[in-house]
């Protein structure tokens, strides 16, 4: 099998992070509407934002794209958007720590590329709202989890432990050690 010229990579995993926006910013429209019926309208309107901030990506992410005369496809992954609070808020942080190793190594793919500088600065803006939105999935969860601890089963907890510890892991590589310490601890906790 050919291996795929670094153009053709770049072009396969910018679909897939056009895709992934998308899909993230249904996951929250509908993550955030089943908040505000559990009555977590605080957790809801930042959901809401987040849901704002991916449709915003996209859209960003699409122009450039057509601008540049990159073709994008976007096939918008299937997903189950879950029930309970927990659920939703850990798949959402799932979501967030893949979409920042899928940004980060698009950044690495644009590095040294001078016709890919604005690509790059695009992609490198966009991060910084992934990583808040990592950070805020983090927080909600710590609070859900104070408030449920004693009914999670184990293998709640180790999903939930599981993913803080992969998000401590994308802010250390991003040189974030303050919050890489922050996400530790929280799973420590659970």
């Amino acid at each position: 099998m050919k291996k795929l010229s670094q153009a053709d990579e770049l072009i396969s995993l910018l679909s897939k992070a056009l895709s992934d926006e998308w899909k993230a910013m249904l996951q929250y429209k509908i993550h955030a509407s089943r908040m505000r019926g559990l009555y977590r309208d605080s957790i809801a309107e930042h959901l809401e934002e987040h849901a704002n901030d991916e449709q915003s990506h996209a859209d960003r992410l699409t122009i450039h794209f057509y601008s540049q005369g990159i073709p994008i496809d976007v096939n918008i992954p299937e997903f189950n958007p879950g029930n309970e609070t927990i659920e939703m808020i850990n798949m959402d942080l799932e979501d967030e720590i893949g979409a920042i190793n899928l940004y980060t190594q698009i950044i690495s793919l644009c590095e040294g590329v001078e016709e890919l500088t604005d690509t790059r600065m695009l992609i490198e803006d966009i991060l910084v709202d992934e990583v808040e939105h990592q950070d805020d999935n983090a927080a909600f969860i710590r609070a859900k989890v104070s408030e449920r601890e004693a009914q999670l089963n184990i293998n709640q907890r180790i999903v939930v432990a599981s993913n803080l510890i992969k998000a401590a892991d994308n802010a250390d590589a991003l040189g974030l050690e303050e919050i890489a310490n922050k996400y530790t601890k929280f799973a420590s906790e659970i």
